[in-house]
C-alpha cells in the first residue's frame, strides 16, 4: 500500500531529525508512525474472507515495532516491553511461516544496490555519532534518505504502471 510506504518514509526522515537534533523530528516520528500502522492495520481489516495467522501476525509485528520505536524515541516508560512483544511476535512468524514458499523467497531475496549502500552508510554514520567522530551527519542523511527512497521507489513504479 502506498500510504504505508510514506508512512514509513517520513518516520525514517523523523528518526533521521531526532538523531540529529533537528526541529520538527517529533511530529515527523508521531505522524510517520501513525500513519504506517493505521495503513497496515487498515489493509488487514478491509482484506475479505478469512484472514491468515502470518498476516495477522505479520500486521501485529509491524504495529508493535512502531510502537516500540515511538516508546523509545520519545524516552517513554515501557519501551522494552514494546521491544519484547515485537520480538515474540516475530518468532511468532517465523514459526507459522517456516514452510511457506513466500518465506523462501525473502530468504533468497536480493538487496538492491541503493538500500546496501543506504544501510552501509546509516551504520557507518552511528558509528561516528558515537565516537563523536566528523562525518556523521552527512553520512545519516545520505544513508537513511537512501533508505527512505527505496521505500518510495517501488511504490511510485507501480503508481505509474496503473
Amino acid at each position: 500500500m502506498y500510504i504505508r510506504s510514506i508512512g514509513i518514509a517520513v518516520l525514517i526522515f523523523g528518526t533521521l531529525f531526532k538523531v540529529l537534533h533537528w526541529p520538527g523530528a517529533n511530529i515527523m516520528i508521531l505522524t510517520g508512525g501513525a500513519v504506517a500502522a493505521l495503513a497496515a492495520i487498515a489493509v488487514l481489516i478491509m482484506k475479505p474472507g478469512p484472514k491468515p495467522a502470518s498476516s495477522v501476525l505479520r500486521t501485529l509485528t509491524g504495529a508493535l515495532i512502531i510502537t516500540f520505536l515511538l516508546f523509545k524515541l520519545f524516552h517513554l516508560p515501557f519501551a522494552d516491553a514494546w521491544a519484547l512483544a515485537a520480538m515474540v511476535s516475530m518468532v511468532g512468524i517465523l514459526f507459522v511461516e517456516r514452510e511457506s514458499p513466500r518465506m523462501q523467497r525473502i530468504l533468497s531475496l536480493r538487496f538492491s544496490a541503493l538500500l546496501l549502500v543506504a544501510i552501509a552508510l546509516v551504520v557507518g554514520g552511528t558509528v561516528f555519532k558515537v565516537m563523536h567522530w566528523p562525518g556523521a551527519h552527512m553520512q545519516l542523511l545520505l544513508g537513511m534518505t537512501g533508505c527512505a527512497v527505496w521505500f518510495l521507489i517501488p511504490q511510485a513504479s507501480k503508481v505509474a504502471s496503473a
